[in-house]
């Protein structure tokens, strides 16, 4: 067995160690140290007993062992709790070493303890009980006992333990005898085997009490018929089954419903919720994909077994509008090229007719008839123009082909715009990222931590994941890549979350139990052996399926066109007759202005005209005048 460290505590009474030969007690006592395979040790003792410097250098003669010696009374309190072997004789020395922490950091514990003839307590179970119980308190459990008794030798030097589960019931701390010195032949009767054996690998059906609440699909909690009795299911529950299939133990759940039942843990050390069970012992395990925090690992114990990824839940492209989906069968690059032809068209038409081609009526008119399938019933005399006929009307039976085929399948379709598909283009939009205080230190140096939102106490991060599904909503919401893909298998017929592929940062999962809990060993082994065998994988593929992650949200199957599909045409209709309506009223105006200037100019016409025929009447009053002014002077002469 491979011990890296061993406490020895050796407590002496005032008695006389004749009657056992110490030689006797100091070889079992360094028999023993030998089988830990230790092969140095830091020894503190109270160098002012006669006994105990008898006993240190016979202990130094007769092993190999590496003694550092310190006195017990120049010993800072400080080394106590890196200490390998203390030697005293006050029993008073164990609980004040055990205030100050002692051995804390180091699980196995050999006692030395020697027996008077006047001590009523002739085989020490007593005595070893006692110590048993105050070590049990700190969940110390690899403890030795060496008793050597002022009697016989042979039937009294021998090594006590305790194991806390067995047949004979849960927390069972009776002495038991693991191995016996023998003086005579100067051996221990079992000498390889185990000088500490193993407690905790059969815990006989002892219940194991744990503190859990309902969190899909790690716990997922039925309510019975009764609404009281519970059904426990999910990844997290198959763990804890495992766990207790191999350590023999029963499970004892404990339901938390209380809002935040979780919990939280704060910086002095007091915490709420399941945490506060456990920094409180008053629960043996605390599982809900607990997340391993510098805080919580501070007071409590933990054992990882998952990681988790933390993505960005973000909002899904706009959906293409109906007149958005009337154009989206062709590329813009196509409607550039076939509005070109269209003008070229159009100019060579009224080239042809400034150059008095023979052509027929309302020509502009008939190429759009072409256009949009319209009959044809005249064609052109010339063969060129025939063939130039023909080709345009090949060419516009195709493309019009092609595009109702796929407006069609637009009509029908979610298109939507593009997608959101990095951080950068979230932080370019201003997205207002929203999480957990939790997230908060860890998003530190990220991009997303300047746009950072904190989820206050009444509500929770899947409420702003339920907003994300609102196009027009700027945020993202940070959480568990796991309760994502659960939520869309779930509910994918009605709605999926939209992530981005990018991880944010993966944190470990891990179950809590109280600081020094004496399970931790065991089961931390036993999640190791799972998590290599791929059982915690296996146990989280049945209730997550990474194909809900990134399910196609399009669907292309047939369906019956509504008014919702065939609005963008009903909207071009009406706007063109609200067109017409405006060109009918315009030309309407227009002609009373015409006639108004048209009434304007004939009136200006008229009063000229006037004007004209009032000069001649003048002029010939005026010649009438001269000419008889005339005859008058000739009828004088």
């Amino acid at each position: 067995m491979n011990i890296k460290f061993i406490s020895l505590i050796i407590l002496i009474t005032h008695a006389e160690l004749i009657h056992c030969e110490i030689n006797d007690a100091v070889r079992a006592v360094s028999d023993a140290i030998v089988m830990t395979e230790i092969h140095e040790i830091s020894l503190i003792a109270d160098l002012q007993n006669s006994h105990v410097e008898k006993l240190i250098k016979l202990l130094h003669s007769k092993t190999t062992l590496s003694l550092t010696i310190e006195n017990l009374h120049e010993s800072k309190a400080k080394r106590l709790s890196t200490l390998n072997v203390l030697i005293t004789e006050k029993n008073e020395s164990l609980s004040e070493l055990f205030s100050q922490n002692f051995g804390i950091s180091r699980k196995f514990f050999l006692l030395i303890f020697f027996n008077d003839d006047n001590d009523n307590d002739d085989d020490g179970n007593e005595k070893a009980l006692k110590v048993f119980n105050e070590f049990w308190k700190f969940s110390i459990y690899n403890v030795n006992i060496i008793i050597l008794s002022a009697e016989n030798c042979e039937d009294h030097i021998k090594m006590l333990t305790f194991m806390p589960f067995s047949s004979h019931g849960c927390s069972n701390l009776i002495p038991i005898t693991i191995n016996k010195f023998y003086c005579n032949n100067h051996s221990w009767s079992y000498h390889n085997e185990q000088v500490f054996p193993q407690k905790f690998k059969n815990l006989f059906e002892c219940p194991i009490k744990v503190s859990t609440f309902n969190l899909p699909p790690s716990i997922i909690v039925d309510k019975g018929e009764n609404g009281t009795s519970h059904r426990l299911r999910g990844h997290e529950i198959e763990l804890l089954n495992g766990l207790s299939e191999m350590l023999k133990f029963k499970l004892n759940f404990e339901i938390r419903t209380e809002a935040a039942a979780w919990g939280q843990i704060f910086e002095n050390g007091t915490a709420t919720g399941v945490l506060g069970r456990i920094v409180n012992a008053q629960v043996d395990i605390g599982i809900g994909t607990y997340y391993l925090t510098f805080t919580r690992a501070k007071f409590m114990s933990f054992i990882q077994y998952s990681s988790s990824k933390i993505i960005l839940t973000v909002p899904r492209a706009l959906p293409l509008s109906s007149l958005e989906k009337l154009i989206a069968p062709l590329t813009a690059a196509t409607w550039i090229v076939l509005l070109l032809h269209l003008c070229i068209g159009f100019v060579a038409i009224s080239l042809m007719q400034k150059l008095k081609f023979e052509l027929q009526s309302c020509p502009h008119m008939n190429m759009l008839n072409i256009l949009f399938n319209g009959s044809q019933h005249v064609v052109p005399r010339s063969v060129p123009l025939r063939l130039i006929l023909w080709s345009f009307v090949m060419f516009c039976l195709i493309i019009r082909t092609l595009y109702q085929a796929g407006l069609f399948k637009f009509l029908q379709s979610d298109q939507r715009h593009n997608e959101l598909q990095n951080i950068d283009e979230v932080i370019e939009k201003n997205f207002d990222i929203f999480m957990y205080e939790s997230f908060q230190e860890l998003s530190k140096g990220l991009k997303i931590h300047q746009n950072r939102k904190l989820v206050k106490n009444n509500e929770t991060i899947e409420f702003y994941q339920m907003q994300t599904l609102n196009p027009k909503f700027k945020g993202a919401a940070v959480g568990p890549l796991y309760e994502i893909i659960y939520a869309n298998q779930l509910n994918y017929k009605n709605f999926t979350f939209k992530t981005l592929p990018e991880i944010i940062f993966a944190l470990p999962v891990a179950m809590y139990l109280p600081k020094n809990h004496f399970l931790k060993s065991e089961i931390e082994y036993c999640v190791g052996f799972l998590h290599a065998s791929g059982l915690i994988d296996y146990w989280q593929k049945q209730y997550l399926n990474d194909f809900y992650l990134k399910i196609d949200t399009i669907n292309d199957e047939p369906k019956i066109l509504t008014f919702s599909h065939l609005s963008g045409i009903f909207y071009i209709w009406i706007g063109c007759c609200c067109a017409s309506i405006l060109c009918f009223f315009f030309e309407i105006i227009w002609k009373k202005i015409e006639n108004f200037r048209n009434g304007k100019n004939q009136n200006f016409e008229k009063i000229n005209e006037n004007v004209n025929k009032n000069h001649e009447y003048h002029f010939l009053f005026y010649e009438i005048i001269k000419e008889k002014q005339r005859a008058k002077f000739l009828i004088k002469k």
